[in-house]
């Protein structure tokens, strides 16, 4: 939300000096000096030192006692000083009026306060109490007399010569006189104005006043009390030191945003929403456009539920609506898979991971080899990534602390969390409990917390207790907040969790989704929250909280404490995640319509935002035909206009398509002809290789591309067809043609054996013997 600055005031010299005009009566006071003492909620919050004739008390910066609340007007009441050290109070026409001892002053009115006196303005919180001062008797000493000398700390009484009353009626006369003439004077001054006032409107019109001077004077109602309300705004966040006077819109999801999570330096921020995708932005790389880098889908058809960066900063921890988290590098690649437990195994401890949804995730504040989840399956698991693995190369969890309901059953882990120093986690049930473990190992038996506050969130509907959808520890560790689905926001004591109630709890918050989450400033004075709307077309809100030293500061009614500061969310449902940086000094907010603000204030925040802000991205280069906006100041360029453009110089991409599609532009060569086809030319001789070489073959010796094949074949009708094999043969001295075989008998026989032998693995003699029988079963000779 970009929150316009307030309108620059005058200079209060400008300004008339109406107090001065109408407490004429004012006198200086003299030493010591009268006070006012600033109670809020029974303790002492300031002293005011009342040493001026007249303080002004309001909301203007201008005022001596300057009142930081909505219902107070710029000035608001005066404290006047009067003789005898006499101490008035004179109330302004306002609004919402002053009260004296609880009766309400009558605007004008000159009311003397006596000492004790109770003042309060408008509708703040803050008792004023009034401290009178007595004058001081120069006859007593710090000490006693009887241990000092007679003259010690005393003066010598020196006597003084009686008046002279001639002198006396001289020095009254002499004052009247001087009245006399101060009076005439005035007279004169003010004869000489009427004369100017008459003369200027007896003169032309052209000399008349302007409009403007006449309503200058006059000041509306409604418009004082618009601009109180924005200037309130603007001083209780400056006063807080909350970035939110300026907004950037990163560009939005398709649906609601479910995570978001910074590296520590705050150069890169990524979100995770409800459309299974995560988009990584870089302000060091953004424009003023603020597009995502990269958008990756973790796991195919689940949301995204957590998000966490590792300490590093190299890596980040992504926690979906399956039972597997996964770990991508900075820039998205995916490194490593955490391992699914067996579902059909009922004690958790006994399994290498979770067997169901996986609610909440974060990464151990200072190892960069740990991280922690928890899951629908009742438990909490602490991932060292240097672990076993196991198929597919899966990461097997070892360190599991079970969850249980006060009735030692086990129920749904709903969030988790890290201490700041990474020595404690805690987690919220859904049975509306906050529960606390000290790490003590992985062997250790965590059979019971060892704090819990059973009945943190109760809903009045349902006996059974509300859903925790975050538990976030303060950045001391002393204290830890919790949000769930009944509309409270509770803050408790870590030391003393089982056994003690809230610090303090704010009513209203109602989420939207089981991710909606909270955010501690750096400090831990200020914590915000979103919220949804009064009904789902309503626009949602981003409050404030106090819960620091000053954490009555704050108004309290029936349902609670009411925020600091309330200021407008989504245009439609409701802010469900935030983030408070502490490096950049940036607020993150994601909204139930897919909308990311990154709220800041330049002279609190530093780089982020403010780097990419400032970037303009580079005009989108195109042409136009449209002529409507040339009018007569115009300089046209007539190169130009369509009728003279070169269409060569332009669209090189289709002319060069076209150019390869043609057959006479791309000088493509005729395929050869094929069987059956008639009427086309040869593929031409475009080089003069291919001339040269078939002008050569075609008169050589050795061409038989004219040659008749049938003839070339019948001229060998007449002769022996002899065609030789791999057997040789010779002839004998009758001409008979004798084959001879290529190996001998003894030969073959070997051959034979031997590879009957490694066929059948038979005995070698065996073989010959059934080698040597006859068909007929009578032995062979030898």
């Amino acid at each position: 939300m970009d929150m316009p600055p307030p309108p620059p005031r005058a200079p209060p010299a400008a300004k008339p000096q109406q107090p001065e005009d109408d407490l004429s009566w004012a006198v200086t006071p003299p030493p010591p000096f009268h006070s006012l003492e600033h109670f809020k909620d029974g303790s002492l919050a300031g002293t005011t030192t009342l040493d001026k004739k007249v303080i002004t008390v309001g909301r203007d910066a201008d005022a001596d006692l300057t009142i930081l609340h909505p219902t107070a007007s710029r000035r608001h009441a005066s404290l006047v000083n009067g003789a005898d050290r006499q101490l008035f109070l004179v109330a302004k026409d306002t609004r919402y009026g002053t009260t004296l001892n609880g009766q309400t002053c009558a605007p004008g009115a000159k009311l003397r306060l006596e000492n004790g006196a109770q003042i309060r303005f408008a509708l703040s919180s803050r008792t004023y109490v009034v401290r009178l001062a007595t004058a001081r008797d120069p006859s007593q000493t710090p000490l006693a007399e009887a241990a000092l000398p007679t003259s010690f700390g005393r003066r010598e009484k020196v006597a003084q010569p009686k008046p002279d009353n001639h002198q006396k009626r001289k020095a009254d006369g002499d004052a009247d006189a001087a009245r006399q003439a101060l009076a005439e004077r005035r007279a004169k001054r003010k004869a000489e104005i009427d004369a100017m006032t008459r003369d200027m409107v007896s003169s032309t019109p052209s000399y008349n006043a302007p409009v403007v001077a006449e309503e200058e004077p006059v000041e509306e109602e409604e418009p004082e009390e618009e601009a109180t309300d924005a200037d309130a705004v603007a001083a209780l966040t400056k006063r807080w030191q909350l970035p939110v006077s300026h907004e950037a819109r990163l560009q939005p999801a398709s649906k609601a945003v479910s995570a978001i999570a910074s590296d520590p330096a705050g150069g890169r921020v990524i979100v995770g929403s409800l459309d299974y995708k995560v988009r990584l932005y870089d302000f060091g790389g953004m424009d003023r456009r603020h597009r995502p880098f990269r958008e990756i889908e973790p796991d195919e058809g689940h949301p995204i539920v957590a998000l966490s960066y590792s300490p590093t900063g190299d890596r980040f921890l992504c926690c979906t609506g399956s039972a597997q988290p996964k770990i991508f590098q900075r820039d998205g690649q995916h490194l490593l898979t955490f391992n699914r437990g067996d579902p059909y195994v009922t004690d958790m401890a006994r399994t290498t991971g979770h067997v169901t949804i996986v609610t909440g995730g974060q990464w151990h504040p200072h190892e960069k080899m740990q991280c922690l989840t928890s899951g629908m399956d009742g438990s909490l698991r602490i991932w060292d990534l240097c672990g076993k693995t196991g198929l597919r190369d899966f990461l097997l969890c070892d360190h599991t602390i079970r969850v249980r309901d006060k009735g030692a059953r086990k129920v749904a882990a709903t969030a988790c969390c890290y201490s700041p120093d990474g020595r404690k986690v805690a987690c919220g049930a859904a049975d509306g409990s906050v529960q606390i473990w000290q790490l003590k190992g992985r062997a250790h038996n965590y059979l019971r917390p060892d704090a819990c506050a059973r009945t943190a969130h109760r809903p009045s509907t349902d006996a059974s207790g509300a859903v925790v959808s975050c538990v976030q520890f303060s950045p001391d560790g002393r204290s830890i907040a919790s949000r769930a689905d009944d509309g409270f926001i509770r803050v408790w004591d870590v030391r003393k969790l089982s056994k003690s109630q809230p610090v303090c709890e704010f009513a209203g918050i109602e989420p939207r989704g089981l991710t909606a989450n909270l955010a501690w400033r750096p400090d831990g004075a200020v914590l915000c929250a979103g919220a949804a709307g009064a009904s789902k077309n309503d626009p949602g809100r981003l409050s404030f909280f106090s819960v620091g030293g000053d954490a009555h500061e704050v108004h309290r009614d029936a349902g609670g404490y009411r925020p600091l500061v309330s200021l407008g969310g989504c245009a439609k449902g409701a802010d469900v995640c935030v983030l408070w940086h502490e490096r950049i000094r940036h607020v993150f907010v994601g909204g139930s319509d897919g909308s990311v603000r990154a709220l800041y204030d330049p002279a609190l925040s530093k780089n982020g935002a403010l780097l990419s802000v400032k970037r303009d991205h580079a005009p989108r280069k195109f042409l136009t035909s449209d002529t409507s906006h040339v009018d007569a100041s115009s300089i046209v360029n007539p190169n130009a206009l369509p009728m003279y453009r070169n269409d060569d110089a332009f669209r090189s991409r289709g002319r060069y398509a076209k150019t390869r599609n043609s057959q006479t532009l791309s000088k493509k060569p005729d395929p050869p002809l094929a069987q059956g086809q008639q009427g086309r030319n040869e593929g031409a001789r475009t080089t003069f290789c291919q001339t040269f070489l078939e002008n050569e073959l075609a008169q050589g010796p050795g061409n038989i591309r004219n040659e008749d094949p049938r003839e070339a074949l019948l001229k060998y009708a007449n002769e022996e067809p002899i065609f030789r094999t791999n057997a040789t043969f010779y002839r004998d001295s009758g001409g008979a043609r004798r084959d001879l075989a290529q190996d001998t008998l003894e030969a073959a026989e070997s051959k034979f054996v031997e590879d009957q032998k490694q066929l059948m693995d038979r005995n070698p003699s065996r073989v010959i013997r059934d080698a040597r029988k006859k068909p007929d079963g009578k032995q062979g000779g030898s």
